[in-house]
């Protein structure tokens, strides 16, 4: 789904390549900085109106057909900015759930 064109727009930007950088419709940005598919993927992330980059991990799990998805979110500074990003996190896997399931 990261590097697939067709499932571009669930994280707000187009299909990932390492070294790329992206931009989302709410102002974050960040660097896709490693993607094994069918293993995992690393990015760099900066929420809009944050100053530091924290860093992200995914890492893919295939299992009876389904795949399960464990990602690692790291260099949180605050519990405000972990409850909001956490948030954000469970609403970009629900729309990739929603795109994934309707291909």
């Amino acid at each position: 789904a990261f590097t697939d064109p067709a499932k571009n727009g669930w994280l707000g930007c187009n299909a990932a390549s390492e070294g790329a950088e992206y931009t989302d419709d709410g102002g974050n940005k960040g660097t896709w900085l490693r993607l094994r598919p069918g293993k995992d993927v690393r990015i760099s992330w900066r929420t809009a109106g944050v100053e530091h980059s924290t860093m992200v991990d995914a890492v893919f799990v295939e299992k009876d057909g389904k795949t399960g998805i464990t990602v690692n979110h790291a260099r949180i500074q605050s519990r405000d900015e972990a409850d909001g990003l956490r948030k954000a996190c469970g609403d970009a896997l629900a729309i990739l759930k929603t795109k994934l399931e309707s291909a």
